[in-house]
C-alpha cells in the first residue's frame, strides 16, 4: 500500500524520539508496529520500538491493529516499509484462486506483489471477479487489454440498417477458438438468458453457409457507405486481435443482444476455465466461472443483485437439464448473491494490503 510523504506534529513532539528509534533499522529488517489512534481513513498514530509515529496511508489505514513492516528503504527522514502478516499471501493465494480462471501454481508471491502494485496505481481496489481476472491476464501475459469491442460495431452496423441477426450470426467471426467452454457460454445466453430472442438463432448458430450469408449481407451494405473505410478497419482490428492466446489465456467477448443493443460479455479463458462477465436489463451484473473437469462442468454464479439471482435460479433446473443433454456431461450449479461476493472482494482487497507498501516520514 503505497502511502505519500507523512506530515504531521507527532513526530516532532514525540519525546520518545521516533527518527531515533527508526534511523537504529537496517533494510530487510523488521518490526512490529501498533495502531495507537485512527486520524481518519488515511491517517494513524503508530507506535513503533515506543515511539509515536504519524502515518499517512494513501489507500486507506488497513483494518488491523498491529501490523509487522519490513524497511525496504530509507532515505533521509523517509522510511518505506512494506507490511509483513504471516501467512497473508498464502490466504490472499487461496481467496483468489476460489476465484479466478488461472491455475493455484500460477499465482506467485511476485504476481501478488505486482498486483497489489498494479491495483493500487489505478482503481485502489479490485471491484469485480472480471476485473480481477483481467489484471492477472494482463500480468501473466504481460499484454495489456484493448478498448476495442465488437458490442460497439455490431451496434454501428444495427443503426445501419443491418438486421439485429444478421449481426448476431456476423458476431460468431470474432468468438473463435473457444473450446468446449464456447458451447457452455451460447447456451447461457442464447437458451437460457434470452431464450424467446434467441430461438431462432441457436438453430443457425453454427452454420457456415448462414454465416457467408450475413457476412456477404454487412460488406455489400458497406459497399456504398461513407464510414466504410473506418468500418471495415475496425472489423479487420477487431479481427487480429480476438483474443489470442498467450501462455494459455486469452481474453475475448461475447456480444449479447439484450434491450435491443448489443452488450459485451467479457470473457477471460484459461485453458479449462472461463469467467464471464455481463451486465444485463433483466438481472443485473451476473459473473459466471465455468470450469471442465474430466466429465463434469461446474457453473458458478455470482450474482450481483437478488432479483437476477432469483431469477436465474428459477431456472436452474431447465439449465442443467440442458447442458447436460448437449454435453453429456455431469453438471453442477451454485449461486452466490450480492452479500458473499462482497465478503469475497472484501478479503482479497484487505489481503492485498499486506502484499505492498506504505511510506513514513519522521
Amino acid at each position: 500500500m503505497k502511502i505519500n510523504k507523512v506530515t504531521g506534529s507527532h513526530v516532532h513532539k514525540s519525546e520518545t524520539g521516533g527518527g531515533r528509534a527508526l534511523s537504529r533499522l537496517k533494510v530487510g529488517q523488521t518490526v512490529m508496529a501498533s495502531v495507537v489512534r485512527r486520524q481518519g481513513p488515511h491517517r494513524a498514530l503508530l507506535d513503533i520500538r515506543g515511539s509515536k509515529i504519524d502515518a499517512t496511508f494513501k489507500d486507506g489505514v488497513p483494518d488491523v491493529n498491529r501490523m509487522k513492516l519490513l524497511l525496504e528503504k530509507a532515505q533521509g527522514e523517509r522510511y518505506v516499509f512494506r507490511i509483513e502478516h504471516g501467512d497473508g499471501k498464502s490466504a490472499l493465494r487461496e481467496y483468489i484462486a476460489d476465484v479466478s480462471v488461472f491455475h493455484r501454481e500460477l499465482i506467485s508471491d511476485s504476481l501478488l506483489h505486482s498486483l497489489g502494485d498494479k491495483i493500487n496505481s489505478s482503481t485502489g481496489k479490485v471491484e469485480s471477479l472480471y476485473i480481477l481476472n483481467r489484471l492477472l491476464y494482463e500480468l501473466i501475459s504481460g499484454k495489456d487489454v484493448s478498448n476495442s469491442s465488437v458490442s460497439s460495431l455490431l451496434n454501428i452496423l444495427l443503426k445501419k440498417g443491418v438486421s439485429s441477426l444478421d449481426c448476431a450470426v456476423f458476431s460468431f467471426l470474432f468468438t473463435k477458438n473457444m473450446s468446449i467452454l464456447t458451447v457452455v457460454l451460447n447456451i447461457l445466453f442464447r437458451q437460457f438468458f434470452q431464450k424467446q430472442y434467441m430461438e431462432e438463432m441457436g438453430q443457425w448458430q453454427f452454420d457456415s453457409h448462414r454465416m457467408e450469408q450475413a457476412v456477404g449481407r454487412v460488406f455489400d451494405m458497406l459497399k456504398n457507405d461513407p464510414d466504410a473505410k473506418v468500418l471495415v478497419s475496425m472489423i479487420f482490428e477487431l479481427l487480429a486481435g480476438d483474443g489470442a492466446e498467450i501462455n494459455g489465456a486469452a481474453l475475448k467477448e461475447l456480444p449479447v443482444f439484450d434491450d435491443e443493443n448489443f452488450i459485451p460479455a467479457r470473457i477471460v479463458l484459461n485453458e479449462d476455465t472461463i469467467l464471464v462477465t455481463v451486465d444485463m436489463s433483466a438481472t443485473g451484473r451476473v459473473e459466471v466461472i465455468i470450469n471442465s473437469v474430466n466429465e463434469r462442468i461446474k457453473v458458478n454464479f455470482y450474482c450481483h443483485e437478488y432479483e437476477g439471482m432469483n431469477m436465474l435460479r428459477s431456472r436452474q433446473e431447465e439449465l442443467a437439464q440442458t447442458l447436460a443433454h448437449r454435453l453429456q456431461k455431469k453438471i453442477e450449479i451454485r449461486f452466490f448473491g450480492p452479500d458473499e461476493i462482497k465478503q469475497k472482494i472484501i478479503a482479497i482487497n484487505q489481503n492485498l494490503l499486506f502484499t505492498s507498501g506504505i511510506d513514513i516520514t519522521v
